[in-house]
This record gives C-alpha cells, sequence and structure tokens, in this order.
C-alpha cells in the first residue's frame, strides 16, 4: 500500500489501515465479475464503505470481503498486457495471429481491435498482425 501522500497510487491509512492489498487486478485489462457477486457487494455495502483511490484495488477489497464471508469466487487469469510504454518491448505488434498470446490488450486504438477481430474472423492462424498495428505506439 502506497502511503507517499505525493503519489497517484496514496491511500491514507484512515482509508485503509492494513499494509498490504488482497489479491487485485493490475491496472489496464481489467476484471469481469459475475451478476451475483456484484450484486452482493451492491446490495451489503461492501463497495459503499470500501471506497479508494484505486478502483483496482477496491475491487480486490470488495471480493475479498465476499471471500471472508464465504462466498465461492473463481479466480480465472487471463493472458493479457495493460499495454503500458514500460512493458512495450514484451507487446508482439508483427509476426503469425497464431503467436499473439494475448486474450485482452488495453490502451490500443479502436482501429487496432477492428483489424485484429478481422485478422481472427479470418480463421487463418497464420495470417500476420503486423498491419493491425500500423500507427500504434505499442
Amino acid at each position: 500500500v502506497v502511503r507517499d501522500p505525493s503519489s497517484q497510487f496514496f491511500e491514507s491509512v484512515e482509508n485503509y489501515p492494513e499494509d498490504t492489498y488482497p489479491v487485485s487486478a493490475k491496472g489496464g485489462p481489467g476484471y469481469i465479475l459475475s451478476k451475483r457477486a456484484v450484486k452482493q457487494i451492491a446490495v451489503k455495502g461492501i463497495g459503499q464503505s470500501n471506497v479508494l483511490t484505486n478502483e483496482d484495488k477496491s475491487v480486490g477489497v470488495w471480493v475479498e470481503h465476499l471471500k471472508q464471508e464465504g462466498e465461492q469466487l473463481d479466480f480465472v487469469n487471463l493472458k493479457g498486457t495493460d499495454g503500458y510504454e514500460e512493458h512495450k518491448d514484451f507487446i508482439p505488434t508483427s509476426g503469425k495471429w497464431s503467436d499473439y498470446p494475448f486474450i485482452l490488450h488495453h490502451h490500443l486504438a479502436a482501429e487496432t481491435i477492428s483489424c485484429l477481430h478481422e485478422v481472427d474472423m479470418a480463421g487463418d492462424p497464420d495470417r500476420l498482425i503486423d498491419e493491425c498495428f500500423e500507427g500504434e505506439e505499442a
């Protein structure tokens, strides 16, 4: 938990007294919650009573509350990238569609998403994705 007030991720001890956050999504690709989980978070006021400065960490706290109450939740990690500049060397932007590793890829332009969709729908695993990333800053 970041306690430095000058950080955009600052969280006060008053707002969140724990030293660590529970498991949560890393900023970017996101998370998928079931309708049942969302309803429980809303009905029980878990969301309203646990608002943090970082929405990903908030959702992690909400889900942890549900787990502590005995709710059965399944966690599934999907291959993805946040698309941030610091990871650009690990984000493939060329090559065959069959080698493209991500289910979730954050920070893509609409044109890139549309192009990747067209490549996928073509059904050719050897089709190149290079054209989809032209103009994209990875």
